[in-house]
């Protein structure tokens, strides 16, 4: 998963590119589900990581884009 930053800004759009690449170069596909992009708040990371952890398929790994 990537807990990205606000959607649409050049930092947080070459994240995803990145994490896109990195999973295609392990040879999986990048859900979309698990690119969530939000703002940098401590509130609104931690909403978005324990929605991730409490959903039904928790992803494997996090790519966290702040360590708020």
């Amino acid at each position: 998963a990537l807990l990205n930053g606000r959607a649409g800004s050049t930092p947080a759009r070459e994240r995803e590119r990145g994490f896109r690449l990195a999973v295609a170069d392990a040879g999986a596909a990048a859900d979309e589900r698990l690119i969530l992009p939000g703002q940098w708040s401590a509130g609104d990371a931690a909403r978005r990581m324990s929605a991730l952890l409490r959903g039904p398929e928790p992803p494997t790994a996090v790519v966290a884009a702040s360590a708020l």
